[in-house]
């Protein structure tokens, strides 16, 4: 399974939600994933719990209306969402021993 397959696949299966029900939030944080993410996290690592939890938190940045929603369509400020920063970075995110 190819990398796209394999995050697809892990993304949905995290979120319970068929394809073809996603929200619009859920379809822009997982297409975020898959071809924007600049990290390129790999699924088919042991990476799979940090790769729901950044999911998470950039469905959030999504429903919240950071991309295409708000102020001509961007947060006044990311925060360091939707960067390379690992998501302990991210303003507002406390993880304890690499958990959120």
């Amino acid at each position: 399974m190819d990398r796209k397959d394999a995050l697809l696949s892990l993304l949905l299966q995290s979120s319970k939600v068929p394809s073809q029900s996603l929200s619009y939030a859920q379809y822009q944080a997982t297409m975020w994933m898959i071809q924007d993410d600049p990290l390129y996290l790999n699924p088919n690592t042991n990476q799979t719990q940090y790769i729901i939890e950044r999911y998470v938190l950039v469905l959030l940045y999504m429903s919240m209306g950071g991309i295409g929603k708000s102020n001509g369509g961007q947060w006044v400020n990311s925060a360091g969402f939707l960067s390379e920063l690992t998501t302990c970075d991210w303003m507002g995110v406390t993880c304890k021993e690499d958990d959120i």
